[in-house]
């Protein structure tokens, strides 16, 4: 199953070594797409801002409040799903699977917020 990743990263550089890592299922990530591309980012190595995240490169999240705020919004409305949420005839994904990655993901932003890093996405 393919699977997205968001880093903690002191710096900007070396964006491959691994010190803090969340990982989101892509059935997740493109149920919850559109919102994101409501969030700052940059993608790989390019200065110029875009909007949402890099699918299949690299994206540094640069307005982790906003990004933190859309994730915050998805977490009630999944839980008053069933326990099996179904997107399409090819996707379902387990309520608390859904839950517990989205309570991950929460917790790397407030970290990156209280701490002043980075947040870095890795696409497919």
């Amino acid at each position: 199953m393919p699977k997205h990743e968001f880093l903690l990263k002191k710096t900007k550089e070396n964006i491959f070594s691994k010190e803090h890592c969340v990982v989101i299922s892509d059935d997740l990530i493109l149920h919850i797409s559109y919102s994101l591309e409501w969030v700052q980012t940059t993608w790989n190595d390019e200065a110029n801002l875009k909007k949402g995240l890099n699918y299949y490169g690299y994206s540094w999240i640069e307005n982790k409040a906003k990004f933190r705020d859309i994730i915050c919004s998805w977490k009630p409305l999944f839980l008053s799903a069933d326990e099996q949420i179904v997107f399409d005839k090819n996707c379902a994904l387990n309520k608390s699977s859904v839950i517990e990655q989205l309570d991950s993901l929460l917790e790397l932003i407030d970290s990156a917020i209280k701490n002043n890093l980075y947040i870095l996405h890795l696409g497919i």
